[in-house]
């Protein structure tokens, strides 16, 4: 037994050369590779690389000038509003509007997603009891609850100039949040997007594994094979080998161009792409081994890929994701990359994420064995 173990170990090299060779004169994938790999290093660059965690409120007033000081104030303590005054509406309009930038304290440009003009009559209007006018004007891009959230602050100003007290008392309450608090340390949308494609870039080797499967069968080389002195495990062996070298040399490649390794996270990066070349070679050996034609193997493929890009895109919206999304076989690879290359956590954050993902290899590992195997004695 020991002596064969040099030779099979010849036998898959072979097989893995053949494989590799053969990868590289299928003029798809050679063209598709690197375009797909520059398409997603250049659209990585192009995301915003900051986050900007302050609502910039911008008012016209007068004669509020105490109470809008005191707001300022209050805004300044809180770092979570920044309040720019506008010497007229027309000006409020235009910095809303996106025309022009307001300044900000430091003199630094800032963009108003949310203005309120008072108008000239507004603290008159509430001292002699009458209901005044106020306009909100609000960019698009503003979210539905900056818009709520500024109806009420302008509701709670008319109470505190009337000398009123709200109509409605709120009750003793604590704050208690659930999940990761991230405010103040906000991930910028580049930094999101990063796990997104990197796992793209593993399926698309993926794709490239399942078609030379499904050509193998077809034309039944897979067959010829397994009458030599190669075995139908030296078959499957060489086709996990060729899957993951193909794309966690492409994944690496991304990681490099996206500047995502450091000094400390550079094994965990490794590790991790490796985990999620396991997987995708997986999936690529089962679509291969199902499908009997390009299409069939790419509608299989896809069956499995696409749930497996939920965790991926769910990264895009922070928040405690659902428990079905936790146990896709990606999951874990998403969490861990997003950890290492977003928040800079180390082995002991993200081992419980790799031992899932490692779980997930195997077992679509021991499905990829089970189909290729299969579909190889039924030629």
């Amino acid at each position: 037994m020991a002596r064969n173990g040099p030779r099979r170990l010849r036998i898959i090299r072979t097989i893995t050369a053949k494989d590799l060779t053969e990868y590289t004169r299928d003029k798809l994938w050679m063209i598709l590779t690197p375009l797909v790999l520059v398409a997603f290093t250049v659209v990585f660059w192009l995301m915003p690389s900051t986050v900007e965690e302050t609502l910039v409120l911008g008012v016209h007033q007068r004669g509020m000038d105490a109470l809008i000081a005191q707001l300022e104030s209050g805004a300044e303590a809180r770092q979570g509003l920044m309040v720019i005054e506008f010497d007229s509406k027309d000006e409020l309009i235009s910095a809303v509007e996106g025309k022009t930038k307001a300044k900000g304290p430091d003199g630094e440009e800032l963009s108003v997603p949310i203005g309120v003009d008072f108008g000239a009559d507004f603290a008159s209007d509430i001292a002699a009891g009458r209901t005044p006018k106020v306009d909100v004007y609000v960019s698009a891009e503003t979210p539905e609850e900056y818009r709520s959230a500024v109806s009420a602050f302008v509701s709670e100003l008319a109470y505190s100039l009337a000398g009123d007290e709200s109509p409605v008392t709120m009750p003793d309450s604590a704050e208690i949040i659930l999940g990761t608090d991230r405010a103040g340390s906000q991930v910028p949308l580049r930094e999101r997007f990063r796990p997104i494609v990197v796992f793209m870039i593993l399926l698309t080797e993926s794709f490239a594994l399942s078609s030379l499967v499904a050509n193998e069968v077809r034309t039944r080389t897979a067959a010829a094979l397994s009458v030599t002195p190669a075995t139908t495990g030296d078959i499957i062996a060489a086709k996990g080998l060729t899957g993951t070298v193909l794309a966690l040399s492409q994944a690496v490649i991304l990681l490099a161009l996206t500047r995502s390794f450091t000094a400390d996270n550079w094994l965990m990066l490794i590790v991790t792409a490796a985990l999620g070349a396991l997987l995708a070679t997986g999936v690529a050996v089962v679509a291969g081994s199902w499908g009997r034609d390009f299409m069939g193997t790419l509608f299989i493929g896809m069956a499995f890929l696409i749930p497996m890009m939920v965790p991926a895109f769910a990264v895009l919206f922070p928040g405690t994701p659902s428990a079905w999304i936790k146990v896709l076989p990606s999951y874990g690879i998403i969490q861990a990359l997003v950890g290492v290359t977003a928040y800079g956590q180390g082995w002991g954050d993200i081992l419980p994420y790799l031992a899932v993902a490692a779980a997930w290899c195997l077992a679509l590992g021991a499905a990829g064995v089970f189909a290729l195997g299969r579909r190889v004695r039924s030629l």
